[in-house]
């Protein structure tokens, strides 16, 4: 599996898809992504479906390493982007090598941007499927965080900071 290692997480990323409409009787809210259409264009851009789960960066953006090549697209604000150093185009797919560095910066216009790709890795990602619940934590022999699996979500030490 291809995994997108969290460098740097930004002010406020968060991974958000378009959200669960219907579920409001069970206690559960909408949620979902801020620009629906937004989240949608980043994911047709790169050959998702329209609602998968996505990066939303909110006001400075995180910067990720990709262990595989992927196709990622940035929608929404105006926000700086480079890929190893190189400046990245909004709005467009961008094909990135393995082991590239997408760093966003801060917004230059607007507050949240959204960073979809292809292959999936977020896509994997099931909001109320337990057994697939993400955390972001740091390790300890490095600064470096990484999405990973949760075992078990709820406890308390699948919910600290590694």
């Amino acid at each position: 599996m291809s995994r997108i290692h969290v460098i740097e997480p930004g002010a406020f990323t968060t991974v958000q898809d378009l959200g669960r409409p219907g579920w409001q009787r069970h206690g559960v809210t909408p949620g979902g992504a801020l620009d629906a259409r937004a989240l949608r264009l980043a994911n047709l851009l790169v050959g998702n479906a329209e609602g998968a789960a996505a990066l939303e960066i909110t006001l400075t953006g995180p910067t990720l390493r990709f262990d595989a090549e992927a196709l990622v697209a940035l929608t929404g604000a105006g926000f700086e982007a480079a890929v190893n150093g190189v400046a990245m185009p909004a709005w467009r797919p961008v094909r990135l090598a393995a082991g590239a560095v997408l760093a966003c910066g801060a917004a230059r216009s607007g507050c949240r941007n959204r960073c979809s790709s292809a292959p999936g890795s977020l896509n994997r990602v099931t909001p109320l499927a337990p057994e697939r619940a993400v955390a972001c934590g740091r390790h300890p022999a490095t600064t470096e965080t990484r999405w990973r699996p949760l075992a078990k979500p709820g406890c308390p030490s699948a919910l600290s900071r590694r």
